[in-house]
């Protein structure tokens, strides 16, 4: 079941470029393999897809706009006390990391569930737009 907890934009948090993907944990990386196996097989958008309209229709502008290898839309959104950078780049893809926990610590399970909640809740808010 997908929590009431609300995803927001973090107007308030500087960027950070200092995030640990989410799919540094097997079972968030297994999560996000189902999720695009059955949002693909419902004619959905899976969460791997590149979202900048879905973002920018939900949470507004960007946060920043970064130059990597290529133009790179970044949201810093809040869910519970957690900070996540959701970057999303025209043909190549989106890209969720969190704020705040190391590699060690994604791999080891911490706040497993309550990113699998995030992605649960995001990927429903992508679908319903």
């Amino acid at each position: 079941m997908i929590s009431e907890e609300k995803i927001s934009k973090a107007n308030d948090v500087i960027f950070n470029g200092d995030s640990t993907p989410v799919v540094n944990n097997i079972k968030i990386l297994n999560w996000m393999a189902d999720n695009i196996t059955k949002t693909i097989r419902n004619n959905q958008k899976p969460l791997s897809a590149t979202l900048i309209d879905e973002f920018t229709s939900l949470f507004g502008s960007p946060n920043k706009i970064k130059k990597f290898e290529f133009l790179t839309r970044v949201w810093i959104l809040k869910y519970n006390d957690l900070i996540f950078n959701v970057y999303s780049a025209k043909t190549k893809g989106t890209s969720i990391e969190i704020i705040g926990y190391s590699y060690d610590d994604i791999r080891s399970g911490k706040r497993q569930k309550d990113i699998i909640l995030f992605l649960e809740k995001l990927s429903a808010l992508v679908n319903k737009i």
